[in-house]
């Protein structure tokens, strides 16, 4: 019976020592699989973070296009108060009630931009000319020092800290 008793501890000891390596392979492999679920794991956050902020740039892309051309009927909004308001008598209490009208449009469509992040830019007269603010239209000699603003044709708005429209202007030469 000795000689079985040592062949039990022997295969005990086979035994261990598979068991070992074999718990040592799971091991690895578990340790590999968790490895490949944490990368996974980040890029799929990755690209639904990318998706996200892809998807926000292409709606402000279209939220400025639609504003942009708002801006146009904004600038015929103030090409009439201009014109009227020249025009604009006490006496004719219907027009001034119409002017008074428009007014309040224009005021509600201007409130609406500055909620949706437009804001106008101040009048550049007397700045330096800046191709990123400004877009030269028209320029005079003389008068000044050379690239300086002396007149705004059209006034210039950002959207939401980008410039959406530069301000059309005419500089000195």
């Amino acid at each position: 019976m000795p000689f079985d008793k040592e062949a039990n501890e022997v295969a005990e000891e086979i035994s261990l020592e598979k068991l070992a390596q074999e718990r040592d392979e799971w091991k690895s492999k578990a340790e590999t699989y968790y490895d490949q679920f944490l990368r996974a794991k980040a890029e799929m956050d990755n690209f639904r973070k990318r998706t996200d902020r892809d998807f926000h740039d292409r709606v402000n892309r279209e939220k400025a296009k639609l504003i942009r051309s708002l801006l146009e009927v904004l600038d015929n909004f103030d090409r009439f108060m201009e014109a009227a308001g020249k025009t604009l008598d006490d006496d004719d209490s219907e027009f001034a009630a119409f002017y008074k009208g428009i007014e309040m449009i224009q005021k509600q469509i201007m409130d609406l931009l500055l909620k949706e992040g437009v804001e106008p830019m101040e009048s550049p007269v007397g700045e330096k000319f800046d191709p990123y603010y400004h877009e030269a239209v028209f320029a005079q000699d003389g008068g000044g020092e050379h690239g300086t603003i002396v007149e705004e044709f059209q006034k210039g708005y950002m959207y939401k800290g980008k410039v959406l429209r530069p301000s059309r202007v005419k500089v000195i030469k």
